[in-house]
């Protein structure tokens, strides 16, 4: 039954996009995680339609997309933002700021979405070979996939893999 529900439900998102995996969705905003996390570092891509910043002391709003340079430590569950470049829905560069020489990494607030950001990147980083191996033996799985399919069925979903990928090796 559950294979059945993965094939209907979530198979479909793993056509949403090779370079980003979807991180967060509320309204109509999204975050995504970029495909190729490094070890500590990761961009991260904020869609809405009220992109906020500022122009001196004004605030302005856009439709369109930022994405952000993320230094993150999983261990010591922290994370801070160093670039951040912000795009009208065109692409077109609108303003850029911030530096990655000297980000300052926060502890992350509890049952916040900078946790459930960190808990992203973190699963997703500590099983890059896992989910790189599931995938050579089925190509149709995306991180998306995995990383969704991880949130519904938790650690039996992982053990699932694990099984898979062992009876491959039998």
């Amino acid at each position: 039954m559950k294979k059945l529900l993965f094939f209907f439900f979530i198979l479909p998102i793993s056509f949403y996009g090779q370079k980003w995996v979807l991180s967060l969705e509320e309204n109509n905003n999204k975050t995504y995680i970029s495909n190729s996390i490094e070890p500590e570092y990761v961009w991260v891509k904020h869609v809405s339609k009220r992109i906020e910043f500022y122009v001196g002391n004004a605030k302005k709003f856009i439709d369109g997309y930022k994405i952000l340079r993320y230094k993150y430590d999983c261990k010591n569950r922290a994370i801070g933002i160093g670039r951040i470049i912000i795009y009208d829905k065109s692409g077109n560069v609108v303003k850029q700021s911030g530096s990655d020489d000297l980000i300052e990494l926060d502890s992350v607030v509890p049952d916040s979405i900078g946790e459930d950001l960190l808990n992203d990147i973190c699963f997703l980083k500590k099983n890059e070979k896992l989910f790189d191996s599931y995938h050579s033996l089925n190509p149709d799985i995306t991180k998306d996939v995995f990383l969704n399919s991880y949130r519904i069925f938790g650690q039996e979903y992982i053990d699932f893999i694990n099984r898979e990928i062992n009876q491959e090796a039998d």
